[in-house]
């Protein structure tokens, strides 16, 4: 997937794993958390930041922070032998995302 980072970041910064409990969504605490220590970021040189968003609330805060899909993998893709969909998530996530932005 490093190939779908622009050609001109040269040094990047990714986000692991960064999650709300639901009792505190809605509170901006995601934005928060992803703003917390970007002036060290950039200061050390990343020119981009990249996560994967595989929960439909993260994928559209990472939209509302302006962050680019770079790439998308749809859930109803991947079946199993028997033809079921192998994820199936109960808060209505149907894909995946490889979301992108510059610092």
């Amino acid at each position: 997937r490093w190939n779908l980072i622009p050609k001109n970041v040269n040094r990047l910064f990714y986000i692991i794993v960064m999650s709300v409990d639901q009792a505190y969504t809605r509170r901006g605490l995601g934005k928060v958390l992803l703003d917390f220590g970007m002036d060290r970021v950039s200061k050390y040189g990343a020119r981009g930041i990249f996560s994967e968003a595989t929960a439909m609330m993260s994928q559209g805060m990472f939209k509302k922070l302006g962050y680019n899909v770079l790439k998308e993998i749809r859930h109803a893709d991947y079946k199993d032998k028997q033809g079921r969909r192998i994820f199936n998530c109960p808060d209505g996530t149907d894909r995946a995302q490889l979301v992108f932005r510059y610092i």
